[in-house]
């Protein structure tokens, strides 16, 4: 993942997409290139997991929320290559 400024990473707060919806990472400006623009206003950034909290490229749908591939892993679950 690309690198954040710390002034950047002040002004970013963590965001469930929609009910049920998987976490994001959102902020007003746009903290680097690999930000995306979003309808409602602001840039979206990694996803992050419900489990682990952390950033991530990616989340996967577990019965308990939204899962990193590393979490879903330690819990023995099949990730898809």
């Amino acid at each position: 993942m690309k690198r954040v400024d710390s002034e950047a990473r002040r002004q970013i707060e963590v965001r469930r997409m929609w009910k049920g919806g998987p976490l994001r990472q959102i902020s007003q400006k746009r903290p680097n290139a690999g930000w995306i623009a979003v309808d409602a206003g602001g840039y979206a950034g990694p996803y992050v997991c419900d489990k682990c909290q952390k950033p991530c490229q990616g989340v996967y749908k577990a019965e308990d929320g939204w899962q990193c591939g590393d979490c879903r892993k330690a819990v023995g679950v099949k990730v898809a290559a």
